[in-house]
């Protein structure tokens, strides 16, 4: 191993490490297979795996330090030492739970030298680091190889980088939760790698932009817990390879375009808590891979759409806390791999169509409280649903009340022979 390079990670470990002190010297081969330290990855400059006997031509090429791996914990003061700038093979640097004091402030990393491992450097994860506080650097948008970009669940603030659009190799950009804040940049579109855009829980605003609607290898999309308002851009639907939308708990209004019906590979659609104030449309039948449908406490009003009986991968149902009407469809009673099914505080009318082997299959996860019409003759059922009269069936109801309404017919004959009685007596009267 080159001196300096060696010298180098010396550095690094001493300003990150709990056993800073101690790490030199028990780590004289730092690279060798005979000692390997469990956070450290070492490969041949040609790259293959190395051995003791040619030490010297490894270099590092991983670091990874987890605090919760009392192996790799970081020290209370942690810092990242500007000597991580000489390892020039550097392909992956994963810090997590480590910087966890707050008064460190941003300067435990040296964003500023970040272009000096633009030739190398593949992965980028910074995650769960509450001491890791300040803006995201524009210097990120240098590192022209990064392929995964995580910098979750720290202190971040300011708005995101329209620089990290220039990042073309990336395939995984995940900055949630922080306080970022602002609107998304449309150059994220420019992103022709991405697979997976993390920006949940923030406090991002404004439209979703268009251009995310051209991320063609995009499979997760979460965008869940903003501050986002307007509407669904149409061009979603043109996101083919996806499998996870989140868009809930935002201020998205305008409802749900008949363009995401081309989302053929979907398998969860979470839209819960946004202002929808419409109808749920009727175009499921082109989702059939659906396995997660969460459209609760956004307003929608209308009845259950019937094509969404057709997803028989349905497993997950959340329409809870809208303003649906009319009656249950009996089919969803059949669809066979559902497990939670929540259609409580709407204002449902009408028999319950499930056997009570449904009732009993799903148990507490099948929820239909709060919904004053409907009624219900499952006698091992407890939410609070009135019983059907007679304990009969919806045929049985249906030809009851039938029967005992009177036809036209009838009502003109009574109406006819009461008029004839009436002349009759009329007539009579002396």
């Amino acid at each position: 191993m080159d001196r300096n390079e060696q010298e180098a990670l010396y550095q690094v470990m001493e300003s990150l490490l709990n056993e800073s002190s101690q790490w030199r010297a028990k780590h004289p081969h730092p690279c060798s297979s005979y000692h390997p330290w469990p956070g450290l990855e070492c490969q041949q400059l040609g790259g293959s795996s190395g051995s003791s006997s040619d030490d010297y031509l490894l270099h590092v090429t991983k670091i990874t330090l987890v605090g919760s791996n009392p192996a790799t914990a970081c020290k209370k003061n942690a810092s990242l030492s500007p000597a991580i700038f000489k390892l020039p093979f550097l392909r992956a640097l994963v810090i997590m739970s480590c910087f966890v004091s707050p008064s460190t402030n941003s300067t435990n990393i040296p964003w500023s030298g970040l272009d000096k491992l633009a030739s190398s450097l593949q992965v980028l994860t910074l995650r769960g680091n509450s001491g890791l506080t300040g803006t995201i650097p524009k210097q990120l948008g240098s590192l022209a190889k990064l392929e995964v970009l995580s910098l979750s669940q720290n202190g971040l603030h300011g708005s995101v980088p329209v620089e990290l659009g220039g990042l073309e190799k990336l395939q995984n950009l995940d900055l949630s939760y922080n306080s970022l804040a602002g609107a998304i940049p449309g150059e994220l579109g420019r992103l022709q790698s991405l697979s997976i855009l993390d920006l949940s829980n923030n406090k991002l605003g404004g439209h979703i932009p268009d251009s995310i609607g051209k991320l063609a290898q995009l499979k997760k999309l979460d965008l869940s817990s903003n501050a986002l308002d307007g509407s669904i851009p149409a061009a979603l639907g043109s996101l083919s390879n996806l499998q996870f939308l989140a868009l809930d708990r935002n201020g998205i209004t305008g409802g749900i375009p008949r363009e995401l019906q081309g989302l053929s590979n979907l398998q969860s659609l979470l839209l819960q808590d946004n202002p929808m104030h419409t109808t749920i449309p009727d175009f499921w039948k082109s989702l059939g891979k659906i396995s997660q449908l969460r459209l609760s406490n956004s307003g929608y009003t209308g009845g259950i759409p019937g094509s969404i009986v057709l997803l028989k991968n349905l497993t997950e149902l959340a329409l809870e806390r809208n303003f649906l009407t009319g009656s249950i469809p009996e089919s969803l009673g059949s669809l066979p791999n559902i497990y939670h099914l929540n259609l409580s505080n709407n204002l449902l009318s009408g028999l319950v169509p499930f056997a009570p082997s449904f009732y009993a299959r799903l148990g507490d996860n099948l929820d239909l409280h709060g919904n004053t019409g409907l009624c219900s003759t499952a006698a091992a059922r407890s939410d609070d649903l009135r019983s059907c009269p007679g304990g009969k069936s919806s045929q049985s109801l249906s030809s009851s009340s039938s029967s005992s309404a009177p036809s036209q017919q009838q009502r003109v004959l009574r109406s006819f022979f009461s008029i004839s009685v009436f002349f009759y007596f009329i007539c009579t009267i002396p």
